[in-house]
């Protein structure tokens, strides 16, 4: 019982940090730049783009991922287990 109670409120905490992801903060806003400044670059549209297209798809993932861990893993931690 306690169990499902603590995954209720992980799941709650997860989505409170996903609704600030989608808000707009300055990590989010500074991260979906890039990201689409890194676009041409993970197409490869340019001349010898093909090279440059592997380096803009691993920035492009791992921003993503660094974001939402951000906005969202980190939060949950520390609700969890506050300090």
């Amino acid at each position: 019982m306690l169990v499902a109670i603590k995954a209720k409120q992980v799941f709650s905490v997860f989505v409170q940090g996903f609704g600030s992801l989608l808000v707009g903060t300055p990590k989010s806003a500074g991260s979906s730049v890039m990201i689409s400044g890194m676009v041409p670059m993970a197409i490869g549209a340019s001349e010898g783009g093909a090279q440059a297209a592997s380096l803009g798809r691993a920035v492009i993932g791992g921003l993503a991922v660094a974001t939402f861990t951000t906005l969202t893993v980190l939060p949950a931690c520390r609700r969890i287990r506050p300090e």
